[in-house]
């Protein structure tokens, strides 16, 4: 594999992204035998969105011995859900641990990657000029990777100071500012606690309340630690109880909706007893299924909210003016600084339009219900290409790092068969793909995603690509092993 800053690279493998994702599948290829390879990361180090999303009271909402690599635990985790700092460490140490540094490309941010059908090989390429030809292709750049900002007339002309919470200035001084919140989402919900004794004001632009549980964190004890480095299998217990524990939550998001209702009561019993005015409690209660959106957890959003420096605004946003917002009574604020916690691209995500197989055609064909995917992984007519954390893969009540390990077993036994028959092209077989998809798309309406709310997780069209409706460990089933009957394969010679 050669490595010259103005030449072309030739590899076996090409990995986007350094996150979870493409580490743990350069690790999992190194393991099997797989040197040739090279993680392509657009920034300056690894860690992916646990290196991007750097905003006040950033945390995981998944136990830390669940959200980790199942073959690198930490038994220093600080918190039974860790923060982003102590993640981006775990990622760091984890490249180190597994000797990743002299795969990484920074700085290589991709412009295109397409098939070259002559050659029977990818041609990646980067915006600055670099060009990586690679056998196979795995993309890794994740679902929460690209910032979507909010939809509003006249934000280009504000005056004071824009910010998205996944791309936070770490310089940006709050303290006496006139500042606002836009969301109410997983972000805005740590955000706003975290920054609400700083500002002069603080305004929190709601559309829709969300559920909002106590959160369980706690700090591990010394002992705990102790424990875990001097006997690990007492934390790998620790992490299947974790994971069983969450896995039974399919049950009320999958099989009977209904079942939410108890989850509910214990959401609405945490609303009212952090909230007395009766006014503030009618604002915050949310009017749909919980679990439709994404469920939240937090001891101090809702006291957040009643600082006398704090104001919930459910009005709407009429346009954003040079010096503030204008809602659509005509009401003016005025504000030093706009924060947008409103999420990514994630049925959009730009990364797919780079993308383009046999033909020419887009890989986000595949978010548009034209292109089928099989498992949430690979597609027909994009041969040696895969994707990690693909189309309905995400989830509502565990670990996307459980998912993650799940599908780099498939993409690993799919390398292994095309690289031990001089790089021959599998991809999968049309109808099967479809099949499996259409089955999918099936079970998604009787699940609690499907009970009526408007969430990220679906398309405009309404069409939900994003949420595995079934148990991890049927997922799990699914990817452990390539099955080639399920496959088309293509001579390179």
């Amino acid at each position: 594999m050669s490595d010259h800053s103005t030449s072309t690279i030739h590899t076996t493998v090409a990995i986007i992204g350094a996150g979870f994702g493409g580490l743990g599948a350069a690790i999992e290829l190194k393991r099997r035998g797989e040197h040739d390879l090279v993680i392509l990361e657009r920034a300056t180090e690894v860690g992916g969105t646990w290196r991007d999303n750097t905003y006040p009271g950033c945390r995981c909402d998944v136990q830390s011995n669940l959200y980790s690599f199942s073959f690198a635990p930490n038994p220093s985790w600080s918190n039974t859900y860790p923060s982003q700092p102590e993640l981006l460490d775990y990622l760091r140490g984890v490249t180190r641990d597994h000797h990743l540094g002299h795969h990484l490309r920074f700085g290589f941010e991709v412009a295109s990657v397409e098939f070259d059908e002559e050659l029977g090989r990818w041609r990646l390429r980067a915006v600055d000029g670099r060009e990586v030809i690679a056998a196979n292709v795995i993309l890794a750049t994740g679902g929460l990777a690209e910032p979507r900002l909010p939809d509003l007339e006249g934000l280009d002309g504000f005056e004071g100071t824009i910010v998205h919470s996944a791309t936070w200035d770490d310089d940006l001084d709050l303290a006496g500012v006139r500042a606002a919140v836009i969301g109410t989402g997983a972000s805005a919900i740590q955000i706003v606690p975290a920054i609400a004794d700083d500002v002069g004001h603080l305004t929190v632009f709601q559309r829709t309340p969300p559920w909002v549980l106590p959160h369980p964190g706690k700090k591990v004890s010394s002992r705990a630690k102790r424990l875990y480095a001097l006997a690990p299998p007492f934390q790998r217990l620790a992490r299947w109880a974790d994971y069983w524990l969450r896995e039974w939550l399919v049950v009320p998001f999958v099989k009977a909706p209904k079942i939410m209702a108890g989850a509910e009561k214990k959401a609405l019993e945490h609303l009212h007893g952090q909230v007395e005015d009766p006014a503030l409690r009618e604002a915050l209660t949310p009017d749909y299924r919980l679990g439709c959106k994404r469920i939240l957890m937090s001891d101090e959003y809702y006291p957040a909210l009643q600082l006398d420096t704090v104001d919930l605004e459910t009005r709407s946003i009429e346009c954003v003016t040079p010096t503030g917002i204008r809602l659509d009574d005509g009401t003016e604020i005025d504000l030093d600084v706009l924060i947008c916690a409103t999420g990514f691209k994630v049925t959009d995500n730009p990364t797919a339009t780079k993308v383009h197989g046999r033909g020419g055609v887009p890989l986000a064909a595949a978010y548009q219900g034209q292109l089928p995917c099989y498992r949430g992984t690979s597609f027909p007519g994009f041969p040696n290409l895969y994707m990690i954390t693909g189309p309905n893969t995400a989830l509502g009540h565990s670990s996307m790092v459980f998912m993650i390990e799940s599908q780099l077993s498939y993409i690993a036994e799919a390398i292994a068969f095309s690289t031990a028959n001089d790089n021959d092209l599998i991809e999968p077989r049309r109808e099967v793909a479809a099949a499996e998809e259409d089955a999918i798309q099936a079970k998604l309406p009787g699940t609690v995603w499907g009970t009526g709310c408007a969430s990220w997780y679906l398309t405009d069209e309404g069409r939900n690509v994003t949420i595995w409706p079934d148990f991890t460990f049927r997922y799990r089933q699914r990817t452990r092993h390539l099955i080639p009957e399920h496959h088309v394969v293509t001579s390179t010679s």
